[in-house]
């Protein structure tokens, strides 16, 4: 089988383990969970034989570059003292319970400042960062920060929020990203071309670094660039365009970096599973003939210039590029 490291979010209804005999069963080689109710603030404790169950699946396929995603309700960045409080206690969790199931990262929304200028909920975020990875320090499990669609009071739609976070954290050796298409896209990035994607990555390169890009979320979407709405679409049907996960699957880079569907679970009309349809188009993508520029591997510490202008920008409005 060839190595793409391509995934699915998965049910883990009945146990964790059968998340990971499903994404077998699809053909796939790794797989995104939650590991506990993502819309509930308390989970019960790690049942051990359900641990013990999924680590033995896990080791029989060797399966390492395993992804879970937080809660929805955390928000790191928040000014509300009490919500504030909470979210750090629910990704210390997150984070813990990821370590006894030896997943390697985990995907959590970077946040919102609500009502406060996007600065404060920046500072908010960083010091949320440190304390939960104070909390859990030594720990193997990676934080990803996720890109999301921006607009209004959200962290996360622009790269450089991203960067600033990476560059402030006293760990930075435990923060990670994860590259959304759906929400790059959204928060108006043009992925549309191979140029524009080229264009995309090395913003990110140069801001963020690509050894930085810990996972990826490989989602079309039904609205198209700087919409500002997250709505998943299956591979090839929505607009993000073709071009964008043509370089993702042929890029050296990015080989082995876990790609996890996020689109509807259902079937087509004969049948057949959507994510077996996605994970097809997304190989044949791969296959394709190489040609162009493969793009720069990146990841070099930020230099002064480039300090100064993450701070100057991280505030400013995103307009949508063009075509």
């Amino acid at each position: 089988m060839r190595i793409d490291m391509l995934g699915s979010h998965l049910s883990v209804a009945g146990g964790y383990v059968n998340a990971l005999r499903e994404a077998e069963r699809l053909g796939m080689q790794t797989v995104q969970i939650f590991t506990k109710n993502q819309r509930q603030w308390k989970a019960a404790p790690l049942d051990g034989t359900a641990v013990a169950d999924w680590l033995a699946e896990k080791r029989r396929l060797s399966w390492s570059q395993i992804v879970s995603h937080a809660s929805y309700l955390i928000n790191l960045a928040t000014p509300d003292d009490e919500h504030y409080a909470k979210s750090i206690d629910a990704m210390t969790d997150e984070m813990e319970r990821a370590e006894a199931l030896e997943i390697a990262y985990v995907v959590v929304h970077p946040g919102s400042s609500l009502t406060t200028p996007l600065d404060d909920g920046l500072r908010r975020l960083i010091a949320a960062v440190d304390e939960v990875t104070r909390r859990t320090s030594g720990f193997r499990a990676l934080l990803c920060l996720e890109t999301t669609v921006g607009g209004g009071s959200q962290i996360g739609g622009r790269f450089e929020h991203l960067a600033a976070v990476r560059e402030a954290v006293a760990a930075h050796e435990r923060v990670g990203t994860c590259f959304d298409t759906c929400h790059v896209s959204a928060a108006g990035y043009d992925l549309s071309t191979p140029r524009a994607v080229r264009a995309a990555f090395d913003e990110f390169d140069a801001l963020v670094g690509l050894d930085h890009l810990s996972c990826f979320h490989l989602n079309d979407s039904k609205f198209p660039c700087a919409s500002h709405r997250d709505r998943h679409e299956h591979i090839g049907l929505g607009l993000v365009g073709l071009a964008c996960f043509e370089h993702i699957m042929r890029h050296r880079a990015f080989v082995l970096r876990p790609k996890i569907l996020e689109t509807e679970k259902a079937e087509a009309a004969d049948g057949t599973p959507w994510d077996t349809i996605n994970v097809r188009k997304l190989r044949q993508l791969a296959e394709k003939p190489r040609g162009g520029r493969r793009g720069s591997s990146g990841g070099a510490p930020a230099s002064g210039r480039r300090r100064r202008r993450i701070a100057r920008v991280a505030a400013k409005p995103r307009a949508k590029r063009p075509s």
